[in-house]
């Protein structure tokens, strides 16, 4: 009774400590209970950890997965402040076990194997690792090695074998559609093709055979259009047939490539088929623009058996882009130990693959220590495991959940939320929730050209009266229906795809919510793309810009600054030209966002025949005065603006057109410029004077019209019947000009005081002088005629 109780203590003591060793205690919580299907669980619960796996996985019983320690960096938590780590940074470290000499993989399984150092100021000098394989020839990959387990750099077993994978790719290409036949030329034709690793592949196009004995030539690119191998393609031996050659091409990863076709002769009369429906991803000028595919397609070449795997400098860079095994290594130790391996350094390798044997055939890691000439070598391979960094608080955490993203389904009509941390419910019970279905949707497209506007439409039979999106790069925009353009002009941060959330509205009031991964066309076919829209723009408004008078053109053109945006086009065709690296594109990206030539230039805002009568309220008699050289009194004005109306009245007829010249861009839209006419007929042959309230200097005339200024006004002589043309480089109104037609003041009737200027009183004095003399004799004639009748 006493050992069996001995045991108890001793299995109690142990949980406790197993219990202890990783553990984290609830406090409280405060989570929404209320949702729709689509939205994302919110609210907080506040719980302290003790020695908790960093890499433990918060999860609920809803779509969402996430690492605790990203969790808390979400959160905005730092380590050393809100939480301690065992190990600096919460970084996953590798402990070495047993010795091996093989390892069994199970299908679709992966183990970590590596080397082990010890030492201070370690320099590696060689590695090489050669292993063998008893996996059987396969259209699919059989092995695949990480090399320094950071999904970066990988070696696979490069034997192909003579055998073809039936399945075709074939990029956007679709025989349903309407085919029409196209010459094949010197000039390469190229379709975007999504190709597996493989050893090898067979590239190919269904070709109708020509008149002449010309060569046909296929080609593979990367995206940046670097060649990466060639073949001829066999002579026909029916009229229309799908030839292949092999081009000795290996590729480690599935991704994308331009596969193309040439004639060496353009008369040879080799015909391909072509469609332009739907998709297209498919070019005749190197990705300036898609706009056909092509009957081009590849297959891959089989893996044979996979046999004896070399991990050494010169595999390495073959399947790594001519990059250095050692120099990898080195950097590794580096960023990752500081070069101390005092505690024991891991080089680790995982193995993915099908079910197979592997076995270690040989091994020579040779370093030196201390800056020491003295070189050192190990063979030993160890089956290696992953050690996750412990997490630890001293108080609470109150952590936001909705940075987890756990999303509820759109249709679930679930009771209860459940959390977990490491597989262990966080929650003390289930907590009850509200959700009401909601209803499923997609959107399209899911990958976006960088600075290029992009209409996105959301998918789905329901009536949607509207709809907000939220693009991920800090803009929100709404629509009052699924439909809505924007334009990504900026990287999305630490990650390669933008978070789109998408709510939709329906007529009934229900609201589904769903998030899109939206990812992002490569960088050279965005510039090239950037660039060829660009210059298209300049020969559009160009053309549309020659349409208007001369004069006006010239004034649009530098409002637009349109010689200086068609250098920089002509300047990023240059760079395009000899751009290679992902900062080349960038920038040319960049340029092409920043200038945003419109799409457009027009007048569609026009108006005619308009009376002046519209800016009357506006009418400045300033200008009139000073050309007459008169001068009327502050209280006096209005009544001479009266005066002018009536005299135009019955005088003039004065009629208006105008037009708004409109730069449409993907920005903005903007007015470059106003254009007015002005047809007038003064009648009676009288001399007058238009006059425009704006400044001289920001008027551009039609014509030459003696145009003068008056103050910060301007005028126009005119006589008789006479149209003047001239236009404003702003949005302007026609009542903004407060325009009349006057003649001089002492020729407007005006029942105001005139006061002339420069009066003369010497003159004045004279004639009052005489005016009295001959009052005085005349009342001394008339004193005398009265005497004497």
């Amino acid at each position: 009774m006493k050992k069996e109780r001995k045991i108890l203590y001793f299995l109690l003591i142990v949980l406790a400590i197993g219990f202890v060793s990783a553990s984290f205690t609830f406090r409280n919580e405060n989570i929404e209970r209320v949702y729709t299907g689509g939205e994302t669980i919110r609210g907080f619960v506040n719980i302290s950890l003790s020695s908790e796996n960093a890499h433990s996985e918060f999860k609920s019983n809803f779509n969402g997965t996430i690492f605790l320690i990203d969790l808390l960096k979400a959160n905005n938590f730092v380590e050393g402040r809100d939480y301690t780590c065992s190990r600096e940074g919460c970084k996953i470290d590798y402990a070495a076990e047993d010795e091996i000499s093989s390892i069994t993989l199970d299908n679709g399984d992966n183990k970590i194997i590596g080397f082990k150092l010890t030492g201070s100021e370690i320099e590696i000098t060689s590695l090489r690792l050669s292993l063998s394989s008893d996996a059987s020839a396969s259209c699919e990959r059989q092995i695949l090695i990480d090399v320094l387990d950071k999904n970066e750099s990988f070696i696979q077993s490069m034997k192909g074998s003579d055998e073809i994978c039936g399945y075709k790719y074939s990029g956007c290409f679709d025989d349903d559609e309407d085919i029409e036949m196209a010459d094949v030329i010197s000039s390469e034709y190229c379709e975007r093709i999504e190709l597996p690793p493989a050893p090898a592949y067979m590239i190919g196009a269904k070709v109708e055979n020509g008149t002449k004995n010309a060569d046909l030539t296929m080609k593979i690119y990367d995206l940046e259009w670097n060649e990466l191998g060639g073949c001829k393609l066999p002579k026909h031996e029916q009229k229309t047939q799908e030839l292949m050659c092999r081009v000795n091409y290996s590729n480690t990863k599935e991704r994308e490539f331009f596969v193309c076709i040439s004639s060496s002769e353009d008369d040879a009369e080799y015909k391909i088929e072509t469609e332009n429906a739907g998709d297209v991803c498919g070019t005749d000028n190197n990705g300036l623009s898609f706009n056909m595919d092509y009957n081009i397609f590849a297959k891959a070449i089989k893996f044979a058996a996979a046999g004896e795997i070399e991990i050494n400098e010169t595999a390495f860079s073959e399947q790594n882009g001519e990059s250095s095994l050692v120099d990898y290594v080195n950097e590794y130790i580096s960023d990752k130990y500081d070069r101390n391996c005092s505690a024991g350094c891991i080089i680790p390798f995982r193995i993915y693959g099908n079910s197979q044997t592997i076995t270690k055939n040989s091994a020579a890691l040779k370093y030196t220590e201390r800056g020491s000439l003295t070189q050192k070598t190990t063979s030993k391979i160890y089956s290696v495991e992953k050690e996750d960094a412990k997490i630890s608080t001293d108080k609470s955490l109150y952590i936001d959940i909705s940075k987890a993203g756990f999303v509820i389904p759109i249709l679930s009509s679930a009771k209860q939320l459940y959390l977990y941390l490491g597989n262990r419910a966080v929650l003390p019970k289930p907590i009850a929730i509200n959700v009401t279905p909601g209803f499923d949707f997609d959107i399209t497209p899911r990958i976006i050209s960088l600075g290029i506007a992009t209409t996105f439409r959301a998918i789905t039979s329901e009536d949607i009266v509207s709809s907000t999106w939220n693009f991920g790069d800090g803009i929100i925009e709404s629509s009052d229906n699924r439909v809505i353009t924007h334009r990504y002009t900026t990287l999305p941060t630490d990650t390669n795809e933008y978070n789109l959330e998408v709510s939709l509205t329906r007529k009934d009031g229900v609201i589904a919510k769903k998030t899109f991964k939206i990812g992002i066309a490569p960088f050279a076919e965005t510039a090239a793309n950037l660039v060829n829209i660009s210059s298209s723009r300049i020969a559009i408004i160009n053309s549309q810009i020659n349409a208007y008078p001369p004069w006006m053109a010239a004034l649009i053109k530098t409002k637009l600054d349109f010689d200086n945006m068609n250098l920089i086009v002509s300047n990023s065709k240059k760079l395009l030209l000899n751009a290679s690296t992902d900062e080349d594109y960038l920038a040319i990206i960049k340029s092409m966002t920043e200038l945003d030539v419109p799409y457009e230039v027009n007048s569609k805002e026009k108006g005619v025949d308009i009376s002046p009568l519209i800016g009357f309220g506006k009418i400045d008699t300033t200008a009139i005065e000073q050309i007459s050289n008169k001068e009327v009194s502050a209280e006096s004005r209005q009544q001479l603006k009266e005066s002018i109306i009536r005299w135009m009245t019955n005088n003039v007829d004065m009629k208006i057109d105008y037009e708004k010249v409109l730069g449409v861009g993907e920005k903005e839209s903007k007015v470059l410029a106003t254009k007015f006419t002005i047809n007038s007929n003064v009648k009676n042959g009288e001399e007058a004077y238009l006059i425009i309230n704006y400044p001289l200097n920001s008027i551009k005339f039609g014509g030459n019209y003696s145009a003068n200024a008056a103050g910060s006004m301007s005028y126009v002589p005119v006589k008789g019947q006479q149209a003047i043309e001239f236009a404003i480089m702003d949005n302007i109104d026609v009542e903004d000009l407060g325009m009349y037609i006057s003649p001089v003041v002492d020729k407007v009737y005006i029942q105001a005081e005139v006061v002339a200027e420069k009066f003369n009183w010497g003159r004045f004095i004279i004639w009052m002088i005489i005016l009295l003399v001959f009052a005085f004799a005349a009342y001394i004639a008339m004193q005398e005629w009265y005497k004497k009748n």
